[in-house]
């Protein structure tokens, strides 16, 4: 009988044969989510439940956080009386069976002045959803963090 399978690098379990996952540079984060559009953003409502929504989003340099748009609702709502929240997008790469996960943590912003949200609206955010959205937010890129499985 043999004991179980030691863990991964990074802590994320066992490896699976002849595969690893490798930590990204936070640059290598932020290359990814400039080259991406959709995410999902990640936040605990004032009721202690946990909150995940896609978002089409863009990324600002500028700020160095994510921005999106969003109408009122349970995800707006939230992320207004949130004072931090989380942002994640995944993928794989062109060559079969390497997948990567990049994850932000942030204060989250809601953006309120006219000069600002001109800017941002020149980003190019493509979003599917129809109708007007109600108000621009933005996750800063505190911590930023991401792994590539090989």
């Amino acid at each position: 009988m043999t004991g179980p399978e030691p863990p991964s690098p990074g802590g994320a379990g066992p490896a699976a044969p002849g595969r690893r996952l490798i930590e990204l540079t936070r640059d290598a984060c932020l290359q990814h989510l400039r080259a991406e559009h959709v995410g999902r953003v990640v936040v605990v409502t004032p009721a202690l439940r946990p909150l995940v929504r896609p978002v089409d989003y863009v990324f600002d340099d500028r700020s160095q956080a994510v921005a999106f748009r969003s109408r009122r609702g349970s995800k707006l709502h939230a992320l207004a009386h949130a004072e931090r929240a989380c942002f994640e997008i995944d993928g794989t790469d062109s060559r079969p069976g390497l997948a990567w996960s990049v994850i932000v943590t942030g204060v989250v912003e809601t953006v309120t002045g006219a000069d600002e949200i001109k800017r941002l609206a020149q980003l190019g955010l493509d979003t599917r959803v129809t109708g007007k959205s109600e108000a621009w937010l933005r996750i800063r890129t505190n911590v930023v963090s991401g792994r590539r499985l090989e």
